[in-house]
């Protein structure tokens, strides 16, 4: 499983980062340190050309009153999500990227920790400029490349690269790249009719004989580990995640409700998880055992 490496990984990265990501970009960092001291990553490219899946998602519901009812039904089926999102979504796009990215809702904050969320997360000077003429698409991407690129993608390769002393030059967030890509029209990022994220990237690896067919068009993968079926099993994980998950950890740290917390790992289920999954109850219980080891390794 390799979940026993999290304490040294939390040690490295210095921030309760909880995404899935961790370990396997650990591992491999630590496979390249072995062979090189320098490596080329493509981090940066999903930020700034809209590579992710949710700015499929806000595209297509950004567009959805739009279009017309045989177009709205195959969006539909196409994104299972879409529909849970165009109740939910926010008008507001400094609120849209919170709560795009938020693994709780305020009640679930509320039953987890005693008190609600504060209304500005972010101050005045933190938001990114806006004049509310972008497409929805480019708002999302503006707020990307302003939090969650620095300080979690950045900052995750970085902290973990070095922990295996092996440096990692991200050639795609040149700033020369960057602002090319944020003239570029959203249709060149996202196709919503070939449900394609990055298309201007695939077509110029083809162009340029970068990649071949198959590789410049193969489907994205996520890059995580299977974290519902580990965490479905607490009692097969190692000692220390038992610790925290069904011991006493949480309730000595006085932090978290550790009532709540073994609730949210009572709904853990690998039933139903998929891409179209916006957040899972695994999500929810990695994020909590990061916290908690980042916690004991810096406050105890």
């Amino acid at each position: 499983m390799h979940l026993e490496l999290l304490p040294a990984i939390v040690r490295s990265l210095e921030e309760p980062i909880s995404l899935g990501t961790l370990l396997p970009t650990d591992m491999v960092c630590e496979m390249a340190a072995k062979q090189v001291k320098v490596v080329l990553t493509g981090e940066g490219a999903d930020e700034i050309f809209a590579g992710y899946r949710k700015f499929m998602i806000e595209c297509a519901a950004s567009r959805f009153p739009h279009l017309p009812e045989s177009k709205q039904n195959e969006l539909l089926l196409l994104f299972p999500e879409l529909h849970t999102y165009l109740v939910q979504r926010n008008a507001d796009p400094v609120s849209r990227y919170i709560q795009n990215e938020a693994l709780f809702t305020s009640d679930e904050i509320l039953k987890l920790i005693g008190r609600q969320p504060p209304l500005n997360l972010f101050s005045e000077d933190a938001i990114p400029f806006l004049n509310g003429n972008e497409d929805p698409v480019n708002q999302a991407i503006a707020f990307e490349t302003r939090f969650r690129l620095p300080d979690y993608v950045v900052l995750r390769l970085d902290r973990l690269s070095m922990r295996h002393s092996l440096e990692a030059r991200t050639p795609l967030l040149d700033y020369r790249l960057a602002e090319f890509a944020a003239t570029l029209p959203v249709r060149l990022k996202v196709n919503l009719d070939s449900v394609r994220e990055k298309i201007i990237c695939s077509h110029s690896y083809l162009k340029h004989n970068i990649l071949d067919n198959e590789a410049a068009l193969r489907r994205k993968q996520p890059f995580t580990i299977p974290m519902a079926d580990w965490l479905s099993a607490p009692g097969t994980l190692p000692d220390f995640l038992q610790e925290i998950l069904l011991g006493d950890v949480i309730s000595q740290q006085g932090i978290l409700n550790p009532g709540y917390v073994r609730f949210l790992v009572g709904k853990i289920t690998t039933h139903g998880i998929g891409p179209e999954t916006l957040v899972s109850a695994a999500d929810q219980v990695f994020s909590i055992i990061i916290f908690t080891l980042w916690y004991q390794e810096f406050f105890s």
